[in-house]
């Protein structure tokens, strides 16, 4: 494979990394400010049940702790997302 091929592929995905941290700094800063639905779609409107959404990103949060240790099995989660 030619060299610039490698690192452009390389570039993009640190790039993506970069922005999927982002991604979760905001959405650790939006829950911790209590504005979670701050990271929502605008063109959502209020198409959407508010409590179900903040649910699902705390168990997305949840789903993301730095210490894998600290993550819930996938077990917790389907009772988590069923009650």
């Amino acid at each position: 494979m030619n060299a610039n091929i490698i690192t452009s592929v390389l570039v993009q995905k640190d790039s993506d990394i970069a922005t999927l941290l982002d991604q979760l700094v905001q959405a650790w800063k939006h829950w911790r400010d209590e504005t979670p639905l701050e990271l929502l779609d605008p063109t959502l409107g209020d198409s959407y049940a508010r409590d179900e959404v903040i649910r699902s990103l705390h168990i997305g949060l949840h789903c993301v702790q730095d210490n894998p240790a600290d993550r819930p099995t996938m077990a917790t989660v389907v009772l988590m997302l069923n009650n």
